[in-house]
């Protein structure tokens, strides 16, 4: 969807993803624990990176595969916190892409296990 010197068609942002912020409760202790969340619901493009974008790895003794999926999104303020839902699957943000100088964001995304 984006190359250089090629406008972006909102169009192809056909997928609904939910962007979660998670609420970090402390605890009498001190202790970080999460107590729900707030989600936003946002338009995107998904693509795939390419075939190199499932691995598998020796997790605990078993066999995990990471499928790494790139989300494109309008662009707004996200932190490292947040992580995406789509399709009941939860996705980790593990990197983020400016395009077209905060018009877009590209959206590195890992799914949760």
């Amino acid at each position: 969807m984006e190359v250089l010197g090629q406008v972006m068609k909102i169009g192809s942002m056909d997928r609904k993803v939910f962007i979660h912020t998670p609420m970090i409760e402390r605890t009498d202790t001190g202790a970080a624990v999460e107590d729900g969340s707030t989600s936003v619901a946002v338009w995107a493009f998904m693509e795939f990176p390419s075939i190199a974008g499932v691995k598998e790895e020796d997790v605990s003794g078993k066999i995990t595969d990471f499928t790494n999926v790139n989300f494109t999104i309008r662009y707004r303020t996200l932190t490292p916190v947040n992580y995406l839902v789509y399709n009941s699957e939860e996705y980790d943000i593990i990197g983020m892409h400016e395009i077209q100088r905060k018009r877009f964001l590209k959206l590195i995304c890992q799914k949760r296990r």
